[in-house]
């Protein structure tokens, strides 16, 4: 009902078909043009008359119907603030369950960000190798440790690319029952911060050799 009321809030025109006909429930406020809330709510003999609120539902017999808010005020940023406050209140005290959000990729998100993510604590916490975030419900992503084969990092350019490895190596270290954090560097030092006491670091080819030996 929201979406096609702020869609449609000017023009119906300003939507899709397709879309329309997956809106079971629509409204129509005051319009300046007539035509506009027929095509919503269909022939009715009712007029919507020129004051807030007041709006047709598209039913067999679309009735009339008036909407107000919860709260008073006497301007449009203190309308917000009191708003806020009511959605805050009816959270806290409310025992019906949200509507999760529409899950989104974010373009840009820290790593901090990404490791509060529910989602992210609850992989890390059993011990998985987190990736990144599923593309379809923004959710961890995430592989087994101990059977998953060695996994490739690819990227366009090698700056990318070691900070992609840093990433993966900071999330592992949130594990705290992953012991032992091998780091073998590149002959560019990419990752010298890493050679101390918490990762077993190495950058040549006879420390390769050693890990891989044992």
């Amino acid at each position: 009902v929201g979406i096609h009321l702020v869609i449609s809030a000017t023009r119906q025109n300003s939507m899709r078909q397709n879309l329309l006909a997956n809106l079971k429930l629509q409204l129509a406020l005051y319009m300046i043009e007539g035509n506009e809330v027929k095509s919503i709510v269909g022939q009715t003999k009712l007029t919507i008359t020129e004051n807030a609120g007041r709006g047709l539902v598209k039913l067999e017999a679309p009735p009339l119907f008036q909407a107000s808010f919860p709260t008073r005020s006497n301007g449009t940023m203190e309308h917000l603030e009191h708003l806020e406050k009511e959605m805050l209140q009816m959270s806290e005290y409310g025992t019906y369950e949200i509507t999760s959000k529409i899950p989104m990729l974010p373009d840009k998100i820290s790593l901090e960000e990404f490791s509060n993510k529910k989602s992210v604590q609850n992989t890390l916490e059993s011990h998985l190798f987190v990736i990144g975030l599923d593309d379809e419900e923004a959710e961890s992503f995430a592989v087994n440790k101990v059977n998953q084969p060695p996994l490739l990092v690819t990227g366009e350019n090698n700056f990318d690319i070691s900070n992609v490895i840093k990433q993966f190596i900071e999330l592992e270290s949130k594990d705290l029952l992953a012991k032992e954090i091998i780091v073998i560097d590149n002959m560019k030092y990419d990752f010298s911060k890493y050679q101390n006491d918490m990762y077993i670091y190495g950058n040549n080819k006879t420390f390769m050799e050693t890990i891989i030996q044992n």
